[in-house]
C-alpha cells in the first residue's frame, strides 16, 4: 500500500514538473524564436519575407515566410542564406514594405 502512495506522489510530482517546463517555454515561443533550422533549402522565388530572430533568443534564426504563408527557421551562417538575404533586401529595396519590417 505504500509504494502505490509513494508511486502516485512520484507520478504527480512529474506531471507537475512537466507543466512548469511548458509554462516557462510558452514565452519563449510567443517572442518569435525559433526552436530549431531546416536544413531545407527554399528558392528566391518563393520567399515573401524574410527577417532575423530576436538576438536575445537561444536559436539565431532567419525566418523565411513563403507563398503558401508557411514559416520555416534556417541558419543565417549559411551560403545560401546569406545570399537569399542579400537579393531579398536588394529586390524589396525599391518596393514599399506590405508586411512587418525588414530587420537586418
Amino acid at each position: 500500500m505504500k509504494t502505490l502512495v509513494i508511486a502516485a506522489l512520484i507520478l504527480i510530482c512529474c506531471l507537475c514538473h512537466h507543466s512548469d517546463g511548458q509554462i516557462a517555454a510558452a514565452p519563449l515561443l510567443r517572442s518569435g524564436c525559433c526552436q530549431s533550422n531546416s536544413e531545407d533549402r527554399v528558392p528566391l522565388r518563393r520567399i515573401t519575407y524574410m527577417g532575423r530572430t530576436p538576438d536575445d533568443c537561444p536559436v539565431q534564426s532567419v525566418v523565411i515566410k513563403t507563398v503558401r504563408n508557411k514559416q520555416i527557421c534556417v541558419d543565417p551562417e549559411k551560403p545560401w542564406v546569406k545570399v537569399a538575404l542579400f537579393k531579398f533586401k536588394e529586390s524589396t529595396a525599391n518596393n514599399k514594405p506590405t508586411s512587418a519590417p525588414f530587420n537586418m
